[in-house]
């Protein structure tokens, strides 16, 4: 079995067998292959059997939006407020069960946009380009176990939400979404000066 990316030792048992089957008992959290073979009461064996792999993950995918640029401004609601360039990195991980699928979606008062990609998880290695931008970070055996993606918004706008959510290889999928909303205004203020009649400036 793994934990963590890391193989540990082999546990072996038995188990009794009733009504032609037996029951063994498999702690949470493990990751790897089970394997089986039966034996009849004159000690004859039959061939040894395995699950391809075997995996107990009751936890959803983390998702992480981190700032690649901060900023000291915000506004009315303490929602970021960007003067330049914004860099925001989007990290995903589940090192237990492995990514399936990332749904993303952007919107602003400009537009919006969803985008879903899956993850056949067949060979992919650490530094390989998935699709629209995202990243494999990280890999354990067959599976994909961490991907990223940097957004980079170089227009003013205003009301920007990125959200993006996770499932992972076991078909189930992240209960919650992760959120941040910001906003780009790089345009300077205009002042405008007027006078009216006796030199009084308004």
């Amino acid at each position: 079995s793994y934990e963590n990316g890391e193989k540990k030792a082999e546990t072996a048992g038995s188990a009794p067998v009733s009504e032609g089957k037996a029951r063994i008992s498999v702690p949470s959290g493990f990751k790897g292959q089970i394997y089986a073979e039966g034996f009849d009461n004159a000690g004859n064996s039959s061939e040894e059997v395995t699950s391809r792999a075997f995996v107990m993950d009751g936890s959803a995918p983390e998702v992480e939006i981190a700032d690649g640029n901060s900023t000291e401004y915000t506004d009315a609601g303490g929602n970021a407020l960007y003067v330049s360039d914004i860099s925001i990195t989007v990290s995903v991980t589940d090192r237990t069960s492995g990514i399936r699928e990332i749904v993303y979606a952007q919107s602003s008062e400009k537009g919006a946009a969803e985008r879903k990609i899956t993850l056949d998880n067949t060979g992919y290695r650490a530094g390989d380009q998935l699709e629209d931008g995202w990243l494999v970070a990280e890999t354990a055996e067959n599976l994909v176990t961490e991907v990223s993606r940097t957004f980079v918004y170089q227009t003013d706008d205003n009301d920007i939400v990125l959200s993006v959510s996770a499932s992972y290889r076991s078909g189930n999928g992240a209960d919650t979404v992760s959120r941040k909303r910001f906003y780009r205004e790089q345009k300077e203020p205009v002042i405008g000066v007027g006078f009216r009649g006796g030199g009084v400036c308004e």
